[in-house]
């Protein structure tokens, strides 16, 4: 939910007592329940923004006023994934999609990803084989600390995250298009 126009205007101005609590990135929920991020920033000069993810998802920001940027990143949908794979606990969900996201950082040549987070993240990180090195941390902007990390990504830790799933198998293939980008342009043009 987009905060007023009178919130966002003096977030704009620096007239607000905790423009954190505005900007930045803070959970919410979509139109139909479910659960995602909503990340906004103040670009006041921008003609685009775009959210740049440690996995590489790319959220293109919409002007919503004054300068301030917005957009949402989705999470693991607990009730989804009790659904489809009732087995699954929703902490073992996101495990696993780190373990995809190693891979897949892997396979594009990635060797490091940064990304922020909240200290207790650094357990679920930790379960799940995961490696991550605080880099440093921010108070008293929200809620909770902003940790930034460095995670490595390598075969070790690769090996050690399927070891703490249990899984042996990869999870993330990547696509490869039967034809390429140019090939199907040049037949649109035809």
């Amino acid at each position: 939910m987009t905060p007023s126009d009178q919130l966002l205007d003096e977030v704009a101005a620096g007239a607000h007592h905790d423009p954190h609590s505005v900007l930045g990135i803070h959970p919410s929920t979509d139109a139909q329940g479910g659960e995602e991020w909503i990340v906004r920033t103040r670009r006041p000069l921008a003609a685009s923004v775009t959210a740049v993810f440690s996995d590489g998802t790319r959220v293109p920001l919409e002007h919503v006023r004054s300068g301030i940027w917005e957009g949402t990143r989705m999470c693991i949908d607990e009730e989804a994934i009790a659904k489809d794979f009732p087995e699954v606990d929703a902490g073992r969900a996101f495990s696993m999609m780190l373990l995809a996201l190693c891979e897949c950082a892997l396979d594009h040549g990635i060797h490091t990803m940064i990304s922020n987070y909240e200290p207790y993240l650094k357990r679920v990180y930790k379960r799940a084989g995961a490696e991550v090195e605080e880099l440093g941390r921010a108070d008293g902007y929200g809620k909770y600390p902003v940790c930034c990390g460095a995670f490595e990504v390598s075969d070790r830790v690769l090996r050690k995250m399927r070891a703490a799933l249990g899984l042996t198998l990869p999870l993330y293939v990547r696509h490869v298009p039967a034809r390429s980008v140019v090939t199907q342009f040049l037949e649109m043009a035809a």
